[in-house]
C-alpha cells in the first residue's frame, strides 16, 4: 500500500464492523460454554445420586444433590445457568432413568408437586445468587471507581504541580489535544487558552530569532526519535522565558505524521545561570589582564619618571621647558596613581583592617573624574570627618564605586551627586553606625522595577550593563553586617535616588 493511503483496515465503518462481529463471537461463546457447565452440573448430581443406590442401596432424596449443583452454577454463571441446570436435572429424571434404579424411582417421577417445589427453590436460590453477583459486582465497580478517582486524582496533582509541562498536537487538524495544567504556572496559558490556538499562533509565541530554527527542527523531526530544541517563548506576561522541548512525532499506519506530543520545561534559570558564570569568568578574565596591564606599565612608568627627573634639574633648561617637563611629570604621576589602584582593586588584601570612611570615597571618587568632568557633573562631599570602621577596604570601595557609576548614569549633563558620610547610633539596640549617603537628582526608578534592582542580572541599562553592580553590593554591605536601602522619585518637579549605606562601627 502507498505511503499516506489508509488501509482498508483503518476505516472507522470496518472498524466498528469487526468490533461487532468479534462482541458476537465471544457471546455465542459463552452461552455455549455457560449451555455445557449448567447440563453437566445436572448431569453429576443425578449418576452421584443413582450410582450410590445401585452399589449399596442408599437411597438418597430426589433432587438434593442438584440443589447444590444449581446454586454454584448461579454464582458462578448467573440466573439463566442456575435456571437451565434445574430444568436439565427434571428433565433427566423424567425421561432418563438407569435401568438399575428404575424399581424405586416410577411413583416420584410422576409426582408433578414435587417438580414443582424443586423449580420453586431453585428460581429462588438463581435469585438469590444474582442479588449476591450484582452487589458483589457494584462493590467491586465502586471500589475500582474510588481507586480510579484516587489514581486520577494523584495523577492530576502531578501533571498540576510538575514544573514540566505535557501536551499532545494534533497535526492533522492543527489544534492542541492536551496541555498539563502546569503550563499556567510556567507561562501563564491555561489548557483553554492552547485549545484556542493553531499552529502559527502557537509558534508566534517563539522568539523571532528562535522561530526558523525551531520550525526547522519539526521539519527534520523523524517519527519515532526525540529531539530537544531550546528556545525563547513569550508568556502571558510578555515577558520571554527560555524552555526545552522533548518532543516526538508519531505517524499512522500509511505513514502520515499524525500527531507530535513532549514535555516543555523552563530553563530560564539554567540559562541565567550559564550567562552569569560566562560573564563571571569574562569579568575575572578581564580583571587579570588589568592587572597585568597595570603591572606592565609600572615598569616604564617609573623609566620615564626617573628620566623626568633629570631632565628637570638639569642647569641649562631654559624656563618654558622646565615648565612643559613638570606638567608632563604630574601627569605621569596621575597615571601611576591610576595604575596603582588598578592593581589595588586586584590584590586587595581580604584581611579586614581599620580604614578611613574619607579615603574610601575619595579614592571612589578620583577613579570616575573623567566622567565626572566629561558630564560636568557637581559632586558634593560632606559629614562628619575621622570616621573609620574595620572592614576589607576593597570591598568598601567596590560599594561606593558602583554607587557613584549608578549616579552618573543616570544624571544629565551638569547633574549633581551629593555624598554625605554621617555617624550615628540606634535607637533600637544603641549600637554605633555609620551612614552613607549617595544622592543624585536623575531620572530616578519608577516604583514598579524599583523592588527588582537588588536582584541579580537586572538592568535597565540594556547590553551595557550586567545587572550585577546593586547585586554585588547588596550582597557585600550584608557581608560587613550592613543594609542597604533606596528611595527614588520619577517625578518631573522632584525626581532623583537616594541610596542609604548603614555599617556597624
Amino acid at each position: 500500500m502507498r505511503s499516506g493511503v489508509p488501509q482498508a483496515s483503518d476505516t472507522p465503518a470496518l472498524k466498528e464492523t469487526g468490533t461487532v462481529k468479534g462482541t458476537i463471537k465471544k457471546r455465542l461463546a459463552r452461552l455455549l460454554v455457560s449451555s455445557i457447565v449448567a447440563i453437566a452440573a445436572a448431569i453429576v448430581p443425578f449418576l452421584i445420586r443413582e450410582g450410590l443406590a445401585h452399589a449399596f442401596g442408599f437411597i438418597l432424596p430426589p433432587f438434593l444433590l442438584s440443589y447444590g449443583a444449581v446454586l454454584l452454577v448461579a454464582l458462578g454463571l448467573g440466573f439463566w445457568a442456575g435456571l437451565l441446570t434445574a430444568l436439565a436435572a427434571i428433565i433427566l429424571a423424567n425421561i432418563w432413568t438407569l435401568p438399575f434404579a428404575a424399581h424405586w424411582h416410577t411413583q416420584y417421577w410422576s409426582d408433578a408437586v414435587a417438580h414443582f417445589v424443586f423449580v420453586f427453590i431453585c428460581i429462588l436460590v438463581c435469585a438469590l445468587s444474582e442479588t449476591y453477583r450484582s452487589t458483589l459486582r457494584r462493590t467491586v465497580a465502586f471500589e475500582g471507581e474510588r481507586e480510579l478517582r484516587a489514581s486520577e486524582d494523584r495523577f492530576h496533582s502531578v501533571l498540576r504541580d510538575s514544573r514540566d509541562v505535557l501536551y499532545r498536537f494534533n497535526l492533522q487538524s492543527g489544534r492542541y489535544e492536551f496541555v498539563s495544567p502546569s503550563a499556567q504556572a510556567v507561562i501563564g496559558y491555561t489548557e483553554a487558552d492552547f485549545n484556542s490556538m493553531g499552529e502559527e499562533m502557537a509558534v508566534a509565541l517563539v522568539h523571532p530569532d528562535e522561530r526558523a530554527a525551531l520550525l526547522e527542527q519539526f521539519k527534520r523531526a523523524e517519527p519515532g526519535s526525540q529531539i530537544e530544541v531550546e528556545y525563547r517563548m513569550r508568556g502571558k506576561d510578555g515577558n520571554y522565558r527560555w524552555v526545552s522541548n522533548l518532543l516526538s512525532v508519531h505517524c499512522g499506519t500509511g505513514g502520515t505524521p499524525l500527531y507530535r506530543e513532549g514535555t516543555l520545561r523552563d530553563i530560564t534559570e539554567k540559562k541565567t545561570a550559564e550567562q552569569a558564570l560566562l560573564r563571571s569568568a569574562t569579568l575575572a578574565s578581564a580583571g587579570r589582564m588589568s592587572a597585568a596591564i597595570a603591572h606592565e606599565i609600572n615598569n616604564p612608568l617609573a623609566a620615564v619618571t626617573n628620566l623626568l627627573f633629570l631632565a628637570l634639574h638639569h642647569p641649562d633648561l631654559p624656563e618654558p621647558v622646565r615648565e612643559y617637563i613638570a606638567t608632563a611629570d604630574a601627569e605621569l604621576n596621575r597615571i601611576a596613581l591610576i595604575t596603582r589602584r588598578a592593581l589595588g582593586f586586584y590584590r586587595e588584601a581580604n584581611a579586614p583592617a581599620l580604614v578611613s570612611i574619607d579615603s574610601i570615597l575619595d579614592s571612589a571618587i578620583d577613579l570616575f573624574k573623567h566622567q565626572i568632568h566629561a558630564r560636568q557633573a557637581h559632586i558634593v562631599k560632606d559629614g562628619d570627618t575621622g570616621l573609620e570602621l574595620t572592614a576589607v577596604g576593597g570591598e568598601l570601595r567596590q560599594i561606593f564605586s558602583n554607587l557613584i557609576s549608578n549616579s552618573l548614569d543616570a544624571i544629565s549633563e551638569q547633574g549633581q551627586i551629593h555624598i554625605r558620610a554621617r555617624r550615628g547610633r540606634s535607637a533600637s539596640n544603641g549600637n554605633a553606625y555609620i551612614r552613607v549617603i549617595v544622592a543624585d537628582n536623575g531620572r530616578g526608578i519608577s516604583d514598579e522595577i524599583r523592588s527588582q534592582i537588588f536582584e541579580p542580572f537586572f538592568t535597565t541599562k540594556g547590553t551595557v550593563g550586567t545587572g550585577l553592580g546593586l547585586w554585588v553590593s547588596g550582597q557585600l554591605v550584608e557581608k560587613n553586617g550592613g543594609t542597604i536601602r533606596s528611595r527614588s522619585s520619577t517625578s518631573p518637579e522632584r525626581h532623583g535616588t537616594v541610596f542609604l549605606v548603614e555599617l556597624p562601627a
